[in-house]
């Protein structure tokens, strides 16, 4: 991520100030109310920390808006990426497992450029091509991390509905219903499952996503221009526990793979 170039010198402040106030990274934690994982992730630069962090550290610290000013310079030159968006987008990049509930939507590293171009111009009708093309080439740049020398393991499970609704033309769904077929052959630590209609009722009722970074696992929830990820244990035992649930239920990987094909045929 590129807003990651510049966190060694917001690491290097953080760590400097929080040594000069003689804390140590766990006071620092339960002070602010983040885990430890968190705060010592930011101070060695692995993390981009998020607004209420900076503005929590600031507050404990006595900076005055420091490390939240730090912290919009460096969203600077990555306005391509929704700024709610930016925490997840960094630790989507250094996953090793992700697990994923689509309801309604594919998720976007495995959207096609007509699909998500679709989705930024029903959402944003009065922006110009100009404004949409670099969010686009972002999107769809994130499905790199499945080529990658350690490739992402990425489990995506789609409700039904989200294979049949339309979304753009007729041709932009079976494209993007092809797409995930294409992927799926392309890509062998990709694995895919449709959520049939016909199945009881699912364990969530909308999207979120199970991610495993540094060996620890995390939940994130999206709700219209808001992300929020939770790393509180009780919160992330719960998030898993539904996604294990959800993949119980859903049809078995070469079935669903038929379902993809018998979606495309009734497009």
């Amino acid at each position: 991520m590129d807003a990651l170039r510049g966190m060694p010198d917001f690491a290097r402040e953080m760590a400097h100030i929080r040594n000069a106030h003689n804390l140590t990274q766990d006071q620092l934690a339960e002070s602010m109310g983040f885990a430890r994982s968190y705060v010592a992730n930011v101070e060695n630069g692995n993390r981009l920390p998020s607004q209420a962090f900076t503005e929590r550290l600031d507050g404990v610290l006595h900076m005055h808006g420091m490390f939240t000013r730090m912290r919009a310079r460096l969203l600077d030159g990555i306005s391509a990426i929704p700024e709610f968006f930016v925490p997840y987008a960094e630790l989507e990049e250094r996953a090793t497992h992700i697990t994923d509930f689509s309801a309604f939507l594919v998720m976007g590293m495995l959207q096609s450029r007509d699909y998500a171009a679709a989705i930024y111009r029903a959402a944003n009708p009065d922006r110009s091509l100009e404004w949409i093309e670099p969010r686009l080439e972002k999107r769809l740049s994130r499905v790199r991390v499945l080529s990658r020398h350690d490739p992402l393991k990425l489990w995506c499970i789609l409700d039904e509905s989200v294979i049949r609704r339309r979304v753009g033309s007729r041709a932009t769904m079976r494209g993007q219903v092809q797409h995930l077929l294409d992927l799926q052959e392309q890509y062998p630590t990709l694995t895919l499952q449709v959520l049939p209609f016909d199945t009881d009722t699912p364990a969530a009722g909308g999207s979120f996503t199970g991610l495993v970074v540094d060996g620890e696992r995390q939940v994130y929830f999206e709700a219209g221009e808001r992300g929020t990820m939770h790393t509180k244990p009780l919160l992330v035992e719960r998030g898993w526990d539904r996604l294990d649930r959800l993949r119980a239920m859903a049809l078995s990987p070469g079935q669903s793979i038929t379902a993809l094909h018998d979606a495309l045929g009734e497009i």
